[in-house]
């Protein structure tokens, strides 16, 4: 169950072939540079938590009614195509629900400084708040 609870959450469970080619003269539709930092998604009783940093990693967990339900790990980068919104490519190293080496590829709809909106490959939409730092 954990597992279910997990992939339904995150928008994966099924394995991803990296079939989209990259081109390094397509110019992504947004700004590469805000995606690094902490965002939060509330999904009914699920808390997602991620983290991007500069270097291409990232680090999450999920929180299932106030239980520690996974923490995951991993590479990311941004894939932009002709048609169609930039994405994001997750490939993930260490999880106790997903299956490591699975490559996820969610759209990104909004990235700003405040709001990240992805589509997940099952379509599904998922709303990310900005963790602010307390100064």
């Amino acid at each position: 169950m954990k597992r279910r609870s997990a992939l339904i959450a995150l928008g994966t469970g099924f394995h991803l072939q990296a079939t989209h080619a990259l081109d390094p003269l397509v110019i992504a539709d947004v700004d590469p540079k805000k995606l690094p930092g902490s965002w939060t998604c509330k999904i009914g009783i699920h808390l997602l938590a991620v983290t991007f940093s500069d270097s291409g990693l990232f680090k999450g967990s999920i929180i299932t009614n106030g239980k520690l339900v996974d923490e995951f790990e991993g590479s990311w980068k941004l894939e932009s195509s002709y048609i169609g919104n930039t994405a994001i490519l997750w490939k993930f190293a260490k999880s106790r629900t997903i299956q490591i080496g699975t490559l996820d590829r969610d759209e990104i709809e909004i990235l700003n400084d405040d709001l990240l909106v992805l589509w997940t490959k099952n379509r599904v939409r998922r709303a990310y708040q900005r963790v602010k730092i307390k100064k």
